[in-house]
């Protein structure tokens, strides 16, 4: 029996990202693009199977009834346990919100604001930001590319207990074109500069202004996009985001002020919370400040070695236009031009 005898190490896979410049057309199969510190990905190809029986006279169905395509559909990139580098997370942000306005001169201030005033980019005249993903596969003419891709959604995180209070993402991907499964990637592609931001060394911790003793905390930024469209190869022609949504929660210790935040809950009285590591206006600095933010749950905790603690989980709402859902500040030193 002949066999390949050859084993591929899981580690020799990589996989990353680069933003394109015309919306629906894939970046070369050379590009130098940007690697990612995470597991691959996770692809569900939004294939369209039909494998219906028929009436041929038969009791099963058959293979020339068979219907396969990916016209029309949705591909999902799921990835997890991304380690987010200094450059990766401008990047993260823009994908997902869309929105963004950068300082000129360095560090290249960017912000990613919600607010009244906020539609969305038209992907069509190659405005936004959407990238092709790259999964580089080792072998020869098997490698991944996904044309337009866009961010869904993004977790953000930090565990400064457990884990390494290293800044993390989970990130869903959406492209609405075909992929590509027959390339040979030919580029020297590349990790960010090592720099992380790092929640051990927080800057800014406060709920209702007020600082607080953290040990985790999450959020989630999703737009809800879609597919819009199909050109004449099944392609998207664009996509929309419909409604932007922001949940999270955040583990704090349990004290005196902590625990008024259940009577806000009950009363449904709205709180500022602010996350910050690094100082504004030098590379490494991250603000991620919610002027309104909703408690969904209290949750006391009797058993962790820290003591005493609550878990606030909460929803970011706006304020009658007065004030947006969200702003969030990165300055990393990396002129992207946007």
């Amino acid at each position: 029996m002949a066999i390949d005898g050859l084993v591929k190490s899981g580690f020799e896979s990589k996989w990353g990202f680069a933003q394109e410049a015309t919306f629906g057309t894939a970046l070369a199969d050379s590009t130098n693009y940007i690697l990612v510190e995470s597991p691959i990905p996770s692809v569900d190809f939004g294939i369209t199977q039909v494998q219906d029986i028929r009436h041929r006279g038969q009791r099963y169905a058959d293979k020339n009834d068979t219907y396969t395509t990916q016209k029309g559909g949705i591909r999902t990139i799921s990835v997890t346990d991304w380690i987010v580098r200094r450059a990766d997370l401008a990047e993260l942000l823009y994908g997902v919100t869309q929105t963004v306005v950068e300082n000129a001169t360095t560090p290249y201030a960017k912000d990613f604001d919600i607010a009244t005033a906020t539609t969305q980019p038209n992907f069509a005249a190659d405005a936004g930001w959407f990238s092709t993903i790259f999964i580089d596969n080792v072998l020869t003419g098997v490698d991944e590319k996904y044309t337009s891709c866009i961010v869904k959604s993004l977790t953000l995180s930090a565990n400064t207990s457990e884990g390494d209070g290293r800044l993390r993402a989970a990130v869903e991907f959406i492209t609405g074109m075909s992929s590509t499964n027959a390339s040979t990637l030919s580029g020297t592609p590349a990790f960010n500069t090592q720099n992380y931001y790092e929640f051990n060394s927080p800057s800014k911790q406060q709920i209702a202004a007020a600082d607080v003793v953290v040990k985790d905390w999450t959020y989630t930024i999703t737009n809800n996009a879609t597919r819009v469209g199909n050109t004449n190869t099944g392609n998207a022609q664009s996509y929309a985001l419909t409604t932007y949504d922001i949940t999270g929660s955040i583990t704090v210790k349990w004290d005196t002020a902590t625990d008024a935040h259940l009577s806000s809950w009950v009363n449904g009285t709205s709180e500022k919370l602010q996350l910050s590591v690094g100082t504004a206006g030098n590379a490494g600095y991250f603000d991620a400040t919610f002027d309104a933010v909703e408690y969904t749950g209290h949750v006391r905790n009797f058993d962790d070695a820290m003591g005493q603690l609550v878990t606030l989980s909460w929803k970011a709402v706006g304020n009658a236009g007065t004030t947006g859902l969200c702003n969030f500040q990165v300055d990393d030193a990396t002129d992207q031009t946007w």
